[in-house]
């Protein structure tokens, strides 16, 4: 009987184990692999970027109640162009409550960060009108500063009215060039004290829980807003049931700076690793492939 070759022998002691050039090997081809992989990936997919929206309830007892609401298909069908554009606005949306607080976020993701946050505001705006009002009222115009203040709503109409009587006289006064310097620069003092103004009725309208305007005219905004902060008490719908539950924007999105999720050296970097570990799996789980080729 012929003796088994020494080499075969310590093939048979060896096992299933391969040598360690070929385990290195393998392992190094399934990094590059994994690694290309997770390349491809996160360049094909783009980042996702998250806007959140604030909406504050009371009473607190009525945040379940409400965060079930924001779930609801209709919502997101009144948010969005269509049905198809409805279930992608959905399945990119979650609504979270702030444990302890009377808070819910609104948190849509998307791959353009302007376009998260509009989505969250639109979503947020589409379910105050859809809330029936409680028997609640504006805080009153007392809470404003003293008509005498620099920065209250009469003391910046009237700037306005000032600063807009002054651009019209120099505008007459050089035969309404633009281009002169003289018209330039009232014009821009002009804007400068229409956004100022514009932007401080929008706080005082959100601080009071009132709803936005859209009105260019800082004059007819501020007349607007003291009208509504001095009108009359909401009636609560008679089949209201419960308590009056109140509803306001807290913090509209803004548009996010950095997207989620881990950077992507690190998806690479664990793409590598995953790729390197199933790779060693298949050298262990598969003794055939490290088994020396027969002649």
């Amino acid at each position: 009987m012929s003796e088994t070759p020494p080499a075969s022998r310590a093939g048979d002691a060896a096992g299933p184990c391969c040598p360690a050039v070929v385990t290195l090997r393998r392992l190094v081809l399934g990094a590059i692999a994994g690694l290309i992989t997770a390349a491809v990936a996160t360049l094909l997919l783009g980042p996702t970027y998250e806007a959140t929206a604030y909406l504050e309830a009371a009473p607190a007892a009525a945040l379940p109640t409400l965060e079930e609401k924001l779930r609801f298909p209709s919502l997101y069908r009144a948010a969005a162009e269509s049905d198809e554009a409805a279930r992608d606005l959905a399945q990119r949306t979650r609504v979270r409550v702030r444990r302890g607080s009377q808070l819910m976020a609104v948190i849509v993701s998307h791959s353009e960060p302007a376009q998260a946050a509009a989505e969250a505001d639109r979503l947020a705006e589409v379910f105050l009108a859809s809330v029936s009002p409680g028997p609640t009222r504006p805080r009153p115009a007392a809470a404003l500063p003293d008509a005498a203040a620099a920065d209250s709503p009469q003391s910046l109409s009237a700037a306005w009215t000032s600063q807009r009587a002054e651009f019209e006289k120099l505008a007459a006064r050089y035969g309404n060039e633009a281009a002169h310097p003289a018209v330039v620069g009232a014009r821009e003092r002009l804007d400068g004290l229409r956004s100022r103004i514009l932007d401080q009725v929008a706080t005082w309208r959100r601080d009071f829980g009132l709803a936005a305007a859209e009105i260019a005219d800082p004059a007819e905004a501020v007349q607007r807003l003291l009208a509504e902060l001095t009108g009359p008490v909401t009636p609560a719908p008679a089949d209201f049931p419960g308590p009056a539950v109140t509803l306001r924007l807290a913090e509209p999105a803004s548009v996010p700076a950095e997207p989620v999720g881990p950077p992507r050296p690190v998806v690479w970097l664990g793409g590598a690793v995953l790729g390197a570990f199933l790779a060693f799996l298949v050298g262990w789980c598969c003794p055939a492939c490290c088994a020396p080729r027969r002649h």
